[in-house]
């Protein structure tokens, strides 16, 4: 029997892969899928537990989602936040099926026997024993950018976070099978591909294998792959390896770099391994081979005992970098962590007025990156239309607002950078 499934993804590019993974599960079943806010058979909600405002999204969107649906409607829910709290997710009214992140392509099969037995299904497992890689493949997007999992798992155990508890340790996808996977996907006409994982620049750490020699086999295997992407990488992971391989195409000349704080004192007790020293050096290397280069952060404010210098430290340290753009959040106690039992915990009121101040900062240094660009030509992927604009990001990862009409949604074109607002960038098909 074909049914009708709806999927809500909230959090990271590794959850926007998984959901795909799973509806090119379902699709071979004839599922059909429609929006979330149309009527649907199965809904799926792909949770995220990364801070306490992502866990109350994730309740909320439940609660929401089991008021509105049809009475005979399945509610099934995956995640991270299902993996962290199974037991409040069972509390709430109208969720057929709790999933942890070892488990999540048993959906497939367990829809059938909740549509028999009408009974509240909870499989989660112990995450932390969880060694082997889930190659599911997801082959089909419903981005113009595909977002390949390469990598799964930390193994870190940064002192805020809860992540290596709901992901269990690192691993990563065989070598072969990526490049076979990447190969399909740009095949099936995807211009660029976001390398993602949980812990990207670790991937191949327990296979004997690396991030570059995985881009160098990609380059090289891969002939339709017009652009590659990095989600995410630390500091330390950017060897002088990485950098050369920067100064050529395919690799987009954008990198994201958490830096979290610019405290050397901070970052020892959120047990980051390198100094406010150690990441400006190595920005610096980065810079002077790729000048363009745009790098974009995650910031975190009020760690428990930031003070006011501490916070000064992270402030000059964004200046210097001028990062493209900053992803600000306030720390959030997780159960578990060891930050969680820290003395000297920051008010909330102090928490939003740093992070007002680096958000606004943010605003002032991408600007200055982007207006570099004026005039310049850039490749450029358009992702939607208004009709009067198509938006999209070009390879330096600067959003932007292309007029034009023989544009194609999904296709790389040249484009020239010609005006910036406060908010907004504009360019024009590139004419010689």
């Amino acid at each position: 029997m074909s049914y009708k499934v709806a999927f809500f993804t909230l959090g990271c590019k590794v959850n926007t892969f998984e959901t795909e993974a799973l509806w090119n599960k379902l699709k071979e079943r004839n599922y059909e899928r429609v929006n979330f806010s149309e009527e649907a058979d199965v809904y799926v909600i792909n949770t995220c537990t990364v801070t306490q405002a992502s866990d109350s999204k994730s309740r909320k969107l439940i609660n929401q989602t089991a008021k509105r649906k049809p009475l005979n409607a399945l509610l099934c829910i995956m995640g991270c936040y299902s993996q962290s709290k199974p037991e409040t997710i069972a509390d709430l009214n109208g969720v057929d099926l709790i999933i942890g992140n070892e488990n999540k392509n048993q959906i497939a099969d367990l829809i059938p026997e909740l549509k028999k037995q009408k009974k509240q299904i909870i499989n989660v497992t112990d995450i932390m024993q969880s060694i082997n890689f889930d190659d599911t493949e997801a082959i089909e997007f419903s981005n113009t950018r595909a977002f390949v999992k390469i990598q799964d798992g930390c193994d870190s155990f940064c002192s805020y976070c809860i992540v290596p508890f709901v992901r269990g340790p690192g691993k990563s996808r065989d070598p072969k099978k990526t490049i076979e996977l990447i190969d399909k996907v740009t095949n099936a006409g995807y211009p660029e591909i976001v390398l993602s994982g949980i812990h990207t620049g670790s991937y191949g750490r327990d296979i004997n294998y690396s991030l570059t020699e995985l881009i160098k086999d990609l380059t090289k295997n891969c002939p339709k792959l017009l652009s590659l992407r990095i989600s995410s990488l630390e500091i330390t992971e950017i060897t002088t390896e990485l950098i050369e391989l920067l100064k050529n195409a395919p690799l987009c000349k954008h990198l994201h770099i958490p830096l979290q704080s610019g405290s050397s004192k901070i970052l020892k007790a959120m047990n980051r391994n390198y100094s406010q020293e150690q990441f400006l050096d190595i920005v610096k290397k980065l810079k002077k081979a790729v000048p363009d280069l745009a790098i974009s952060s995650d910031v975190m404010v009020g760690f428990p005992g930031e003070t006011e210098a501490d916070f000064e430290e992270t402030v000059k340290v964004i200046e210097e970098v001028g990062f493209m753009r900053l992803h600000v959040f306030p720390y959030s106690v997780r159960e578990n962590t060891v930050a969680e039992k820290l003395p000297n915990q920051i008010p909330e009121i102090i928490k939003k007025e740093r992070a007002k101040k680096l958000r606004d900062l943010s605003i002032l240094t991408g600007q200055r990156y982007a207006q570099a660009f004026i005039g310049k030509t850039l490749e450029f992927i358009p992702e939607s239309t208004d009709g009067k604009y198509f938006q999209g990001y070009t390879t330096n990862y600067l959003r932007v607002f292309v007029s034009g009409s023989e544009i194609k949604i999904g296709e790389i074109i040249a484009i020239t950078i010609t005006k910036i607002t406060k908010t907004v960038i504009y360019g024009q098909i590139f004419s010689q």
